[in-house]
């Protein structure tokens, strides 16, 4: 009986582009690693989810007898249930900002591992509000200005994202038969400098990560626009923007910088995905702990 080859056709870049062919490697030869993300957030019920690392056409393997333990600065140890299909839930645990935890994490067949965190402080939208503006190489755009102060104690690293809520409409023969609230995520940019500075961010329009390198301790003003439509249409009436800041702590910037470039290079024809940054010991994953704000602004009157 023949051998079937599954071959992959790959775009050489050179001064004469031409198609190579490489034989595709087998999903066996795929590091079998544990897969783990925890996030911890404030006033929020803390869950994760675990799997095991596989190949593109392997079906996806969940972890359902993991031992996790996790600490609330000197209280005794939370464990967490099980939950199926790879998830578990930490009852009773209640963080804040400033707090410190402790994770513990038994897999079986696996090395055990422990890491230790803080949550970050607090961070508060003091303002939010949106007008139009012509952006060079995207025409006119709707900005979102943020206004937030900064903590001089600490070294903070913040995402942005931006959801828009609207009414869609469906039609028949020209008539609205239906109509439905939807929240979708919003592209957005920025030529802030702090912005600038992380190159990660051109791997990804759906959220922005940035530090407070340029403006450690002082209230700062940072301006954002979109190029999504924010008027009403015959389609779609927006209503608001849900806007999500979040101060996370550096485990979390580096594991969403490197997530966004790995997403984008999968893409690519010309880069090699790169490896995602996890704090994991012998595992992929990341466990962080964040703070948010949450502020709705109205586009309609």
């Amino acid at each position: 009986m023949s051998r079937k080859i599954l071959y992959i056709a790959v775009l050489v870049l050179s001064f004469t582009a031409c198609i190579k062919e490489i034989p595709y490697q087998p999903d066996n030869n795929i590091p079998k690693l544990p897969v783990l993300h925890i996030f911890i957030s404030p006033d929020s019920v803390v869950t994760a989810d675990c799997n095991i690392s596989t190949g593109v056409f392997a079906s996806a393997q969940t972890i359902d007898n993991a031992v996790f333990l996790l600490q609330q600065n000197d209280s005794i140890p939370t464990n967490a249930v099980a939950m199926g299909s790879g998830a578990y839930k930490f009852p009773g645990l209640n963080y804040k900002a400033g707090d410190i935890f402790r994770l513990d994490a038994t897999i079986p067949g696996y090395p055990a591992f422990g890491l230790e965190g803080k949550i970050p402080n607090s961070i508060i939208i003091e303002k939010a509000d949106t007008g139009r503006l012509l952006v060079p190489g995207s025409g006119n755009s709707f900005f979102i200005n943020i206004t937030f102060t900064d903590s001089a104690l600490y070294d903070n690293f913040y995402r942005l994202q931006i959801f828009k809520i609207s009414m869609k409409y469906k039609y028949n023969n020209g008539f609205i038969i239906d109509s439905f609230i939807s929240k979708d995520l919003i592209s957005i940019y920025s030529t802030e400098l702090p912005v600038a500075e992380n190159n990660f961010n051109n791997y990804s329009s759906r959220e922005i990560n940035f530090s407070d390198a340029t403006f450690n301790g002082v209230k700062s003003s940072l301006l954002f626009y979109t190029a999504d439509k924010l008027l009403p249409g015959k389609m779609e009436k927006p209503m608001k923007l849900e806007i999500h800041l979040q101060n996370i702590d550096k485990s979390l910037y580096q594991y969403f910088n490197t997530r966004n470039a790995h997403i984008w290079q999968q893409q690519s024809i010309s880069q090699v995905p790169g490896a995602v940054l996890g704090n994991l010991p012998g595992a992929l994953g990341v466990a962080g702990a964040y703070t948010e704000d949450v502020v709705l602004l109205n586009l309609i009157k």
